[in-house]
């Protein structure tokens, strides 16, 4: 397994926080990127039959799933 990047471990504890944020926020581009940031914390974060990081995916930017890699895709 590959080293989890610096930033997701950094954002880890704060999972909880951003989640609140994301549902204050108003519609913006900055609210679509926090929630692909969220998808991508969810995939190790969320309770286990959750399904946030496919909510937080399809609520996030609208671009090509494919380049996120085959780890998030899987």
């Amino acid at each position: 397994m590959t080293s989890v990047p610096k930033p997701l471990k950094f954002l880890r504890p704060h999972y909880g926080t951003l989640k609140t944020y994301y549902e204050i926020m108003g519609d913006s581009d900055l609210r679509k990127y926090l929630a692909d940031i969220l998808s991508v914390l969810a995939l190790t974060m969320s309770a286990e039959g959750e399904r946030d990081s496919l909510k937080y995916r399809l609520l996030g930017s609208e671009g090509d799933i494919g380049s996120w890699g085959h780890e998030y895709v899987r």
